[in-house]
């Protein structure tokens, strides 16, 4: 079974006040809620600590993703799902708010991830240590029986093996599937970040920049290129990979008494 684990918060610097004025500023913006404007009249510094920018500003509400936001896409002869275009950002805003729930889910999809490997090599370490003969023999209750019969002995140790066999089996994929989406994107969200703070600052109109203005799917994809047609694939590997390892370790938790 699983070991708890901690919750995991983001890793992320305090900021002091050199950036007070600026988080005044978003702050009021985003309590107005304006259905179509929010000027922005500060550029974001690019020394901001860029998690603690997202997490700060944009997880409050969140962006979320579910089964049903989910759409095939066909590329060539691949058919591979994607966010639907409905729920895709179409502000900035909104697609800041879309990187800070790739962030976090991406975390939590890391320390998942972390729990499951320890719980493969534990069922590794069992493997080795009890399904061997010498091993069984050493944690069997013992009767007159069981001494007797060499038969039930192996017969035992044959079952256990194939038992942890399997569930390592069931995990082997799970990890390869996911490793591969968290290696790939902790690399490239930052990058992705950086892009749009770049296009914000150097689209400021009249000294201000509408976070809220419309952006028609085509051109943001354009804007923010090779970036944000790929997020909108691997977000929905994101979401099955943390639905998926989330409920592996409901069902394999245990709670220290």
């Amino acid at each position: 079974m699983l070991e708890r684990s901690l919750k995991i918060e983001p890793d992320v610097n305090s900021d002091d006040d050199e950036f007070i004025e600026l988080d005044n500023h978003i702050r009021n913006l985003i309590a107005k809620n304006h259905p179509r404007i929010m000027n922005l009249e500060i550029q974001i510094p690019y020394n901001y600590h860029w998690e603690n920018f997202l997490n700060k500003h944009f997880a409050d509400p969140p962006f979320t993703i579910t089964r049903e936001d989910y759409e095939y896409h066909i590329v060539g002869k691949t058919k591979t799902k994607k966010v639907k275009d409905s729920r895709q950002p179409t502000t900035f805003y909104s697609l800041l708010r879309f990187i800070e729930y790739f962030r976090k889910s991406l975390l939590i999809l890391e320390n998942n991830l972390k729990q499951i490997e320890a719980h493969y090599e534990r069922l590794k370490n069992t493997a080795r240590d009890r399904t061997s003969v010498r091993g069984l023999l050493l944690n069997m209750s013992w009767s007159y029986e069981s001494i007797s019969n060499k038969h039930n002995i192996y017969q035992k140790s044959f079952n256990q093996k194939e038992s942890l066999e399997g569930m390592m089996g069931t995990i082997e994929p799970l990890l390869a599937d996911n490793l591969n989406i968290t290696s790939r994107w902790m690399h490239l969200l930052k990058p992705m970040y950086l892009q749009v703070i770049k296009h914000i600052n150097n689209n400021f109109v009249e000294g201000a920049f509408n976070l809220r203005m419309f952006y028609p799917l085509k051109t943001l994809s354009a804007h923010m290129a090779p970036y944000y047609t790929d997020a909108m694939s691997f977000a929905v590997d994101l979401n099955e990979g943390l639905y998926q390892t989330t409920l592996f370790i409901k069902n394999n938790y245990k709670t220290n008494t």
